[in-house]
């Protein structure tokens, strides 16, 4: 119940800096967006390139991992849509890494 808290709440802050930065025009918004994206981007990454699995995650129910895709999806677009792209580029690239290592771990249990 706690990741679908943190899930939730962490879309609603990005969604949210989305509106008040196209929306109603608030740069301030765009500020903590790209902190805070960027912030996610080299993290994924740096977790995908260098941490470890130490035990085979259970798999998460239909429903959330559609959830996580489509929001992750939607996020990778709207950063593109807004002129972000290399950071969107380097949030896919870490998202794909980090979905292959869960699906090798999954794998070896």
């Amino acid at each position: 119940m706690s990741k679908w808290i943190y899930g939730i709440s962490t879309d609603a802050v990005i969604f949210g800096s989305f509106y008040l930065w196209k929306a109603e025009h608030i740069d301030s918004a765009r500020s903590f967006l790209a902190f805070i994206l960027w912030g996610m981007a080299v993290l994924i990454v740096i977790a995908a390139l260098w941490g470890r699995i130490e035990k085979a995650t259970r798999p998460r129910s239909m429903l959330r991992h559609a959830y996580s895709h489509a929001s992750t999806a939607i996020l990778i677009g709207l950063m593109v849509w807004a002129g972000m792209t290399a950071c969107a580029i380097t949030f896919f690239i870490g998202w794909v890494l980090i979905q292959q290592k869960l699906n090798v771990a999954r794998e070896q249990a």
